[in-house]
C-alpha cells in the first residue's frame, strides 16, 4: 500500500472493531507504540503481522 495507505487502513479497521491501540497491541502481542508507528507511517509491521491483520479485519466468508 502506498503513502501510508496501510496506516489509514489499519486505523479505520481498528476503530471499526472498537479496538484501542493498546487492545490491538495486546491481541498481536506487541506494544501500543508499534501500533501508533504503523498508523502514522513511521514503521511497517512484518508481512506475517500484516496477514494476521487482514484475517482479523477481513475474515473469509465460508
Amino acid at each position: 500500500m502506498a503513502e501510508n495507505a496501510f496506516g489509514k487502513w489499519l486505523k479505520k479497521n481498528r476503530k471499526a472493531l472498537g479496538f484501542s491501540q493498546a487492545e490491538l497491541a495486546e491481541f498481536l502481542k506487541t506494544y501500543q507504540v508499534k501500533i501508533s508507528h504503523w498508523e502514522t507511517g513511521e514503521d511497517r509491521p512484518a508481512e506475517e503481522t500484516v496477514r494476521e491483520l487482514e484475517e482479523l479485519f477481513e475474515p473469509r466468508r465460508a
